[in-house]
């Protein structure tokens, strides 16, 4: 199949879940400030409202939860009608429960994948016939460090980011000839207010000193940098560790 050439950063079109807070709004934020047309996806419609005004008139504010397959077709469909394309998407929703398997509660590990997984495959999966029609895209999940390797007391979110990593390899493989990048990005321990709803968990190591974790600008910069690369490049995956200790 013939490919095409996306077009340059700032005048491409890209779908931010998780818009509201984090990494999510700190990319959008970051595509905003580049010239690219952004829609904004979250559950908190006050909070994408909020952030489409300080943004203006290249923003779309699409309240949605990414668990729900019909929603993330609507929230497809929104940005299509709007802008006749989908050139980027960046994955960033996601949610984390703490806790040691015997103590773990069955709705939080659901939760966990509901939107760290199915959330993943239902917004891929709504937006990809729009950028397979181009022959042309860009997917960027956010996976963690945590997708590489275990942890104690936190076996829901390493399991829901393993997958996002092995979904993301194989849907690489699958588009790739299709003129669709896929890149996986994998953080390490980054200051949001992730971890503020994670009771009791220890506070140890770098949760004890949020200065030495990266910044959502960090993991953003990082996402920033794949969406930018050469047409005939793939980066496809990008792990992040602090530099500071």
């Amino acid at each position: 199949m013939t490919t095409t050439t996306p077009p340059p950063l700032h005048s491409r079109v890209i779908l931010v879940t998780g818009a509201s807070k984090g990494i999510g709004r700190a990319t959008a934020t970051a595509l905003a400030a580049a010239g690219a047309r952004v829609a904004l996806v979250a559950r908190d419609a006050a909070a994408l409202a909020a952030l489409a005004g300080d943004i203006g008139p290249d923003a779309l504010a699409i309240p949605a939860d990414v668990g729900d397959a019909a929603a993330c077709e609507a929230m497809a469909k929104a940005v299509v009608d709007r802008w006749g394309r989908i050139d980027g998407c960046v994955c960033s929703a996601g949610v984390g429960h703490w806790g040691m398997v015997h103590e773990l509660m069955p709705d939080h590990w659901a939760e966990t994948m509901r939107i760290n997984v199915d959330g993943v495959f239902h917004t891929v999966r709504a937006v990809l016939p729009a950028m397979l029609e181009q022959a042309s895209g860009h997917i960027v999940t956010v996976s963690s460090v945590y997708g590489r390797k275990g942890s104690p007391g936190f076996a829901a979110y390493c399991a829901s980011k393993y997958a996002v990593v092995g979904f993301s390899e194989s849907l690489a493989l699958e588009v790739k000839p299709r003129g669709v990048k896929v890149t996986v990005v994998e953080p390490g321990t980054v200051d949001t207010g992730f971890r503020a709803g994670m009771t009791n968990r220890p506070i140890t190591g770098l949760l004890a000193h949020p200065e030495k974790m990266l910044t959502p600008e960090d993991v953003a910069s990082a996402i920033i940098w794949a969406l930018s690369s050469s047409p005939t490049a793939v980066p496809d995956e990008i792990r992040l560790d602090t530099a500071r200790w």
